[in-house]
């Protein structure tokens, strides 16, 4: 009986599937401003850093983040124009510093993907030469 208590408990810690789906500009605006050892901050500071560098296999079509496509339509090998272009030495505090004042600037975004939301401030803070 106690082996069911924990299948439960472990159960219910099992994220749904609409919850990633929520992740929005207001999730990551709420989420950023918590203290620096939260882990919310936490999460936030891991999103953005993963969208950055998500720059590698995906690019921002129509405000959704969506990978990018080889020729044959496979990701192997895809290698389009990057969306921008993070320069030598920036870091994981500059750049969430960079979404959450975009984020203040835009705030008709806030219920945008995040992703799109981080890529879309990237891109207009960092943009490739070229661009």
């Amino acid at each position: 009986m106690k082996w069911l208590a924990v299948v439960m408990a472990l159960a219910m810690m099992v994220p749904a599937p609409h919850a990633w789906a929520s992740m929005r500009g207001e999730w990551l605006k709420k989420t950023c401003k918590e203290p620096a050892l939260s882990f919310a901050k936490g999460l936030c500071d891991g999103y953005v850093a993963g969208v950055a560098d998500a720059n590698q296999v995906y690019e921002l079509k129509d405000g959704q983040l969506l990978p990018k496509l080889a020729a044959d339509g496979s990701i192997e090998g895809a290698h389009l124009e990057l969306r921008w272009c993070l320069p030598t030495g920036s870091t994981g505090p500059q750049l969430v510093k960079v979404v959450k004042k975009w984020l203040a600037q835009h705030p008709e975004e806030l219920r945008e993907q995040a992703a799109a939301v981080i890529a879309k401030a990237l891109q207009q803070a960092f943009p490739c030469k070229g661009d």
